[in-house]
């Protein structure tokens, strides 16, 4: 928890990597946006975040707001996605006060 408030301030990317370290992130009073996507059925996904989304928290207009950027990669556990009601591909996912926002 400390770890991710700490990044949450300096708007840094946090790698997840289980599916406890996700819950305990969007569990937080920090909001979190979080790119959800399976490595294995959308490789694509994977390097999208990596090259280009990984730049978001670094540009001048985001820079202000205090959030978690958050990727998880859901590759290593199949009942992730059961339980988060996942598809395939990629899902960008924002988490304020433990609640998923999902906006239309």
């Amino acid at each position: 928890m400390v770890v991710a408030r700490a990044c949450a301030h300096l708007n840094m990317w946090v790698r997840v990597p289980n599916e406890q370290r996700f819950a305990s992130m969007t569990s937080s009073s920090m909001p979190t946006i979080a790119f959800v996507y399976d490595s294995k059925g959308c490789p694509a996904c994977k390097a999208f975040v990596q090259q280009k989304v990984n730049l978001l928290p670094q540009h001048p207009h985001l820079k202000r707001y205090r959030a978690t950027w958050a990727q998880f990669d859901t590759a290593g556990d199949a009942q992730v996605a059961t339980k988060h009601q996942l598809t395939n591909g990629m899902h960008i996912r924002y988490y304020r006060q433990g609640k998923y926002t999902e906006y239309a």
